[in-house]
């Protein structure tokens, strides 16, 4: 027999920070999405760590949002005490941290669905065997927002059918782009400065191409723990004549909108956000195939696919692109129409909305 009707109960959407992020992004996305349907609340278990960008988006849309402060057993507590007076039916959360308490929580108070997340192809050793945990024993299904995780995982021990997967979504602010010719074509990667981005590989690729093609500027755009590393290679490899750091600025899109080509050399991803925002500002790529971006990028269509650490072919490409306006163009258009086709706000919530459901028939 079908339980009650779920439109009549209530959702929290449990997320670690609302700082920039792919995870906090989505989860912000997803919010909005059930808000539509649902009564929805945004919980934040770390409240202080916000960013505007973020809150432009809750406003506008009304979206109920709960910030947790104090130390983490109070935070503990609060929750515990939110999600019995609010009388909780559905958690979902993205990350490993919201992942293990929503579960472990939402039990003791007897919510009906958990739906954590796994947002990487690959996990670190010990979060993996806490994710294992969470999808085979704990969650009602673990949504994945890649197909190669899944199935990777699949094959070190996470149950196969307690796994659903749904893909990020991206909302468009922008019609195509069409760039003009610059004197300095415009490199760009953005993202946290953290080892699984490989900013190493992306700096000795642009050093490689620099001996072949001097008619480049490229950005380096983000924030994180590796700033003063990376600072210090470009100091002592002399490339600060063509290579800037930007970090963590307010107009993002500003970035985006004039760049000619988008480079991203992750160790490994899930579906990755920057490189979708890249294809919504018409942007040709070239990124290392990992994780779902050869869903993203087709070869010689909208970019290219490099093995991870290649730095020869990486240059290659880089340079093959900065010689062929035209190719440029035309790989921006096709990276524009092929993420407005598959992977947008209306799907994403589409998708969303047929999982809820189809828990009110079991």
């Amino acid at each position: 027999m079908a339980k009650n009707n779920l439109t009549q109960k209530n959702i929290v959407v449990f997320t670690n920070t609302l700082l920039s992020g792919g995870a906090e992004k989505q989860a912000v996305l997803l919010a909005k999405a059930l808000n539509e349907k649902y009564n929805v609340w945004l919980l934040v278990f770390y409240g202080n760590q916000i960013d505007d960008k973020f809150l432009k988006i809750i406003n506008l849309n009304n979206i109920k949002t709960v910030f947790l402060h104090g130390n983490i057993i109070f935070k503990l507590i609060s929750f515990y005490k939110f999600l019995r007076i609010k009388r909780i039916t559905i958690i979902f959360s993205y990350l490993l941290t919201t992942n293990l308490i929503g579960c472990l929580i939402g039990k003791i108070t007897k919510v009906e669905y958990f739906f954590p997340g796994v947002r990487n192809a690959v996990l670190n050793p010990k979060k993996e065997i806490f994710q294992r945990f969470i999808q085979n024993r704990l969650s009602t299904k673990t949504i994945y927002n890649n197909y190669k995780g899944l199935n990777y995982l699949s094959k070190k021990g996470f149950i196969k059918n307690k796994a659903i997967v749904i893909s990020n979504c991206f909302e468009f602010n922008n019609d195509q782009i069409l760039r003009p010719k610059k004197e300095k074509t415009i490199i760009l990667s953005l993202g946290r400065f953290v080892e699984q981005k490989d900013w190493f590989t992306a700096l000795e690729s642009i050093k490689i191409l620099r001996k072949i093609n001097k008619e480049f500027i490229y950005y380096v755009v983000g924030y994180g723990h590796l700033e003063v590393l990376l600072r210090d290679w470009i100091e002592m490899n002399n490339t600060i004549e063509y290579v800037k750091i930007i970090i963590n600025p307010k107009d993002i899109n500003s970035y985006y909108n004039m760049a000619d080509i988008y480079l991203q050399t992750s160790l490994f991803e899930g579906l990755s956000n920057t490189v979708m925002e890249a294809m919504s500002f018409s942007l040709p790529l070239v990124v290392t195939n990992v994780g779902d971006n050869d869903r993203l990028i087709v070869n010689d269509k909208n970019g290219y696919l490099c093995d991870v650490g290649d730095t020869k072919t990486i240059a290659d490409k880089l340079d093959y692109l900065i010689n062929n306006f035209n190719k440029r163009i035309d790989f921006g258009l096709h990276s524009y129409n092929k993420l407005k086709e598959n992977y947008s706000f209306e799907t994403f919530k589409k998708n969303y909305f047929k999982l809820i459901e189809d828990m009110e028939k079991i």
